[in-house]
């Protein structure tokens, strides 16, 4: 199930407002040598363009704006729709385990890209569970796991999550359920002018007894995508 997508503003940290005017009091990073003539000239504008799509005010205009700047686009994360690839893994059952009837996971994940299609990074949500189909029982706590891939070398990992639980949702019509959360943060560098562009990719997983299972992904609490059926 497909409920489309809603694009989100992004958080920036911004060190434009005093870096971009006073580059030579700043410890230059190797991407400084990178800065055209052209993009030194149009700073006032691309800061304007990126501030846009910083509080989700963005034309396309604005995106293909900062397409000519490279240097500056590869790093800027595409606030459309294109900006997001969702990637579900199949569902997969693993038959009879040691401790159930049946076992399975399920596995979501995006992928964050740039104005100009470059990936930033992709995130995956993973969760195992044990249930017995016959009683609608899941057999212990799910386990749940989430991994980056991919990641830019301007894209920083944080250690830890924001939020990490899996929690019983009880039994609706005899079928015992779980939903298991996980956000974790990343940090982008614009080279350029050093803003920090914080993403916190995250997902829901909910899993059942019956091996039905529903799965949203969402950025920064924004919803991106969800889904669901039940194991093969």
């Amino acid at each position: 199930m497909n409920q489309g997508k809603l694009r989100r503003k992004y958080e920036f940290i911004s060190a434009i407002a005093v870096a971009s005017f006073m580059l030579p009091l700043f410890s230059p990073s190797p991407a400084l040598a990178e800065i055209s003539n052209k993009t030194r000239e149009n700073k006032k504008e691309i800061i304007a363009a990126i501030e846009r799509i910083e509080n989700g005010t963005w034309s396309q205009q604005d995106i293909d704006f900062i397409e000519q700047f490279p240097e500056v686009a590869r790093h800027v994360p595409d606030p459309s729709a294109q900006g997001i690839e969702v990637e579900i893994a199949t569902p997969t059952s693993q038959g009879m385990t040691a401790f159930a009837q049946y076992g399975g996971y399920v596995v979501s994940g995006f992928t964050q890209k740039s104005v100009i299609g470059d990936d930033l990074f992709n995130w995956n949500h993973r969760v195992d569970w044990d249930f017995d189909e016959s009683t609608g029982e899941v057999i212990g706590q799910p386990v749940q796991d989430s991994w980056f891939e991919d990641v830019a070398s301007n894209v920083d990992v944080q250690p830890g999550y924001t939020e990490d639980r899996v929690v019983s949702r009880g039994e609706t019509d005899g079928v015992e359920s779980y939903i298991a959360h996980r956000t974790a943060q990343v940090k982008s560098q614009l080279p350029i002018w050093g803003d920090l562009v914080i993403y916190y990719p995250g997902g829901e997983i909910q899993v059942a007894g019956d091996g039905a299972y529903s799965w949203l992904l969402h950025e920064g609490g924004d919803y991106i995508d969800s889904g669901g059926g039940n194991l093969p």
